[in-house]
């Protein structure tokens, strides 16, 4: 509920126009916030699940596809962080302090990671992406060669590659 504070917090503030699009899951708690708070149903809007490939043209038109983590999941690694990773878009992931994708994101250059926990901490990661939107699609242009080891095309091909060195070949069975 930390980031629906922080968005409250935006709209208060005057700070511009806000747009959220949610697809899929989403936990009831939150959608009874958003549904009951005018300023949430404003700019928060959810929809039903896309395809991969909806979610890919969607990722590229955004301004920073958002990664969800609940707070008791502290290792989690979702694979749509790997799949956003190729996009020039900056990714926003809001997370347990000290997850994992918070240092792949300041290593890469590729976007904010902000505590799923902290109003204020979301906050500041929705002000700091609005900054540095530019110059977080400006790296990513001098760091393709490394985003693309961790995306997901690129880890698919190292684990074929790790699995066909163990892996007999030969007729089966």
């Amino acid at each position: 509920m930390a980031l629906l504070d922080a968005v409250r917090r935006w709209t208060s503030e005057g700070r511009g126009p806000l747009r959220n699009l949610l697809y899929g899951y989403l936990h009831e708690a939150a959608r009874t916030a958003i549904r009951s708070d005018p300023r949430l149903r404003e700019c928060v809007k959810i929809h039903a699940a896309v395809s991969n490939e909806r979610t890919h043209q969607l990722a590229e038109a955004a301004d920073g596809p958002l990664v969800l983590i609940g707070p008791r999941h502290t290792d989690n690694l979702p694979s749509i962080f790997f799949e956003y990773l190729p996009h020039a878009t900056p990714v926003l992931v809001a997370g347990p302090a000290g997850n994992p994708l918070q240092e792949i994101l300041k290593k890469l250059q590729k976007g904010l990671c902000g505590d799923i926990e902290s109003s204020e901490a979301s906050f500041g990661s929705l002000v700091a992406l609005q900054r540095q939107a530019g110059w977080f699609r400006e790296r990513h242009r001098h760091n393709r060669d490394a985003i693309g080891t961790y995306a997901a095309p690129g880890v698919a091909r190292a684990w074929g590659a790790t699995f066909d060195r163990f892996l007999p070949l030969g007729d089966g069975p």
